[in-house]
């Protein structure tokens, strides 16, 4: 009936809320290592630059 019906479709809402937000903490995850890795690897250049000009 239909009471049972606004019922699944709560619970599957639900469900599906759920993932959504386990997948966008997940790409937040990923950004952040993405971001410390891109700044490590600035720093890196930056430090052979400087060793470069050091030896210049």
């Amino acid at each position: 009936d239909l009471k049972n019906e606004i019922h699944d479709l709560r619970e599957r809402y639900e469900a599906e809320n759920s993932e959504l937000r386990n997948q966008v903490a997940d790409l937040e995850i990923f950004r952040a290592k993405q971001e410390s890795y891109l700044t490590r690897r600035q720093q890196q250049q930056d430090t052979l630059k400087f060793r470069q000009e050091d030896h210049v």
